[in-house]
């Protein structure tokens, strides 16, 4: 474990951290001895006193309380594990402090500043026209992207926003209506939009490919039920987004669960797996947080 930027050893028998239902368990003793503290059991009764130096740091917990960990300490937690071996995560990726690996880099700062750092410390510079993919939204979706936290990283590289008409129907399915969504939700105020087959369609056969059961042309999608929790760069395609779907896995289970139900009840994993069979990238990373 990491405590202060200092690595420790749990205990002298070897304790590893567990990961049980999204969670990171670790020893209470080890933690808090660690920094300086004291921890008691009361046998009778089960509960364990914990003393971090003053009386208004005392605080009692159950014995089977189970620390949250959040995004920062898993980046922490998962880096300082790999530093002893490659870590095979619940999702069947892999994270490793081996130099050579994909970099993923992580920050919770989910700002135009935050999105604008994570990209710089890519590297990535690109050359001649720099086409921006992403989904500006079906007309009456009100989660689609904010174009404002978008826009510094767009009109620095002078990209333009491409798109396509949709085949699933909704209102994106034709040029003109297509357009006036992007505008209605402010994405023509950031960059030029080109809708790629306005001008005509092109078939292109996919052998080996995949095609998933749901997309952004749902108008009417769920509630949301896991909080945002940052963004991730990298120059791979494939490695941001096993890293994204190891973070789903490591969440607190009352938010993950759902959408952890959805991506196993759906082979959600098969896309990760396929990516990196026909060598878009690889499921093997080293995480980062810039934060």
């Amino acid at each position: 474990m990491t405590v202060n930027g200092e690595s420790f050893a749990i205990d002298e028998n070897g304790t590893a951290p567990v990961i049980v239902e999204g969670r990171t368990l670790l020893p209470v003793m080890a933690v808090i001895e660690t920094v300086g503290g004291e921890v008691s059991r009361d046998e009778e009764s089960g509960v364990v006193a914990i003393s971090t130096g003053s009386a208004e740091d005392e605080e009692e917990t159950d014995m089977t309380a189970e620390a949250e960990t959040d995004v920062s300490n898993v980046v922490e937690a998962e880096t300082a594990e790999a530093a002893e071996g490659d870590v095979v995560t619940e999702a069947g990726g892999t994270i490793t402090a081996d130099g050579a690996a994909s970099v993923v880099y992580f920050t919770s700062d989910i700002s135009s500043e935050g999105l604008m750092a994570a990209y710089e410390m890519s590297g990535f510079e690109p050359e001649g026209n720099a086409a921006i993919k992403l989904s500006t939204g079906e007309a009456v979706n009100t989660r689609y992207l904010d174009p404002n936290l978008i826009k510094d990283l767009v009109q620095s590289v002078d990209g333009t926003i491409v798109e396509y008409n949709t085949a699933c129907g909704g209102s994106r399915a034709e040029t003109a209506m297509y357009r006036q969504v992007a505008e209605d939700h402010g994405f023509t105020n950031t960059a030029n939009v080109d809708i790629m087959d306005e001008e005509g369609s092109m078939e292109i056969p996919v052998e080996g490919g995949s095609i998933s059961v749901d997309c952004g042309c749902d108008g009417n999608p769920a509630e949301p039920e896991m909080n945002d929790v940052g963004i991730l760069a990298s120059t791979d395609p494939v490695a941001p987004d096993q890293a994204c779907v190891d973070i789903v896995y490591v969440t607190d289970g009352t938010e993950s669960g759902a959408l952890i139900e959805r991506i196993e009840s759906r082979n959600g994993l098969y896309t990760l797996e396929q990516a990196e069979k026909i060598g878009l990238g690889s499921r093997t990373y080293r995480l980062v947080s810039i934060d």
